[in-house]
Formats: structure tokens, C-alpha cells, sequence
């Protein structure tokens, strides 16, 4: 049986990270923990969004793609919450979206956007919110209102963008470019 800090190596899971996670894991992949028989244990509490996308201020998360046969996201915040298949799926742009009800920094978010494939490259919150209100929290809590930026242009920053069907919604996404 493969051991959890192995497990949780293969999934991207910090070391630091593994040991408090082990018993989410453990159940998940079947690995064998720590703990010995009968010893009681407490589950963690889930990975928050502000946890698990440690890295989106410069476009590297950890985790937020699909891999193996059915494709399943990486990231243990996907796992912990049972969302191993996309609500929705546009194979035109090739990204997967994840239906959630979850906030990030106090921003309502209703979906998550990753890659459905190597070619391409778009991960991102929908937030419930319009663009501006979003600009207003994030430049409170983050210091930045991730506007349009050479950076976000080269995809080493997000960027805010209203969403074009619905100006009450907005969306931090990370987007390389091609080429």
C-alpha cells in the first residue's frame, strides 16, 4: 500500500500540508496513514480557496489542472469537496468549469475554471459579484484591483474582467498566451 507522504507528494501536497491532511487523503487514495489501530483522529478542516490558490497573485497554482483517465483535478481542495467532474465543459477554448459555492477573500464564487487540456492555459473565480465591487475587495484585502497589466497580459498576473454576458458578474482569471 503506498505510503500518505507519498500520496501527498504525487497530488502536490506541501509536506507541511500532508501531515495535517493525511486523513482526507487516506480515505481518498487509500493510503496507509500514520495512526495506529484504534487511535482516534480528528479530519482537518477543507482547504479554503485563499489556501489552495497560494500562488494566483503570479499565475502559479499548484494543482489547478486535469490529469489521469477520467481526467480529475489535482488539487486536494477539488477532492475534499467530491469535485472530480466539471459542471461544464467548453471544448472550443478547452476549459473545464467547477460549480462551487465558496468565497475567496469574502468574494462569493460560484465557479472555478481550469485547463481541460495541455493546450490550453486559463484558470480562474467567478465571483456572483460586478467587476467593480470585486476591484473594491480585492484592492482592500490583496492591495492590487488587478486591472489590465503587462503582466496579466503575459499571464504572470491575473486580471479582473466583467464577464460579457453578465455584467454582474466578474471573474479574476490567468491567462497565457499562445506562442
Amino acid at each position: 500500500m503506498e505510503s500518505c507522504a507519498k500520496a501527498c507528494r504525487r497530488l502536490s501536497i506541501p509536506a507541511a500540508r500532508c501531515l495535517l491532511r493525511v486523513l482526507t487523503v487516506t480515505p481518498l487514495l487509500g493510503c496507509s496513514g500514520p495512526a495506529q489501530p484504534g487511535q482516534a483522529h480528528v479530519a482537518p478542516a477543507p482547504l479554503s480557496l485563499e489556501q489552495a490558490l497560494q500562488g494566483f497573485s503570479n499565475c502559479r497554482l499548484h494543482g489547478f489542472y486535469l490529469e489521469g483517465d477520467p481526467p480529475e483535478p489535482v488539487s486536494p481542495y477539488f477532492r475534499e469537496r467530491g469535485l472530480l467532474t466539471p459542471c461544464e465543459v467548453d471544448d472550443a477554448a478547452e476549459i473545464a468549469y467547477f460549480c462551487v459555492k465558496d468565497s475567496f477573500y469574502g468574494l462569493p464564487v460560484d465557479r472555478i475554471e481550469i485547463p481541460s487540456s495541455t493546450a490550453a492555459f486559463s484558470q480562474g473565480l467567478h465571483f456572483t459579484v460586478p467587476v467593480e465591487q470585486a476591484r473594491a475587495v480585492l484592492l482592500r484585502t490583496l492591495g492590487s484591483d488587478f486591472a489590465q497589466s503587462a503582466a496579466s497580459n503575459e499571464g504572470n498576473a491575473p486580471e479582473l474582467v466583467e464577464i460579457p454576458e453578465d455584467p454582474q458578474r466578474s471573474a479574476l482569471l490567468c491567462i497565457q498566451p499562445f506562442g
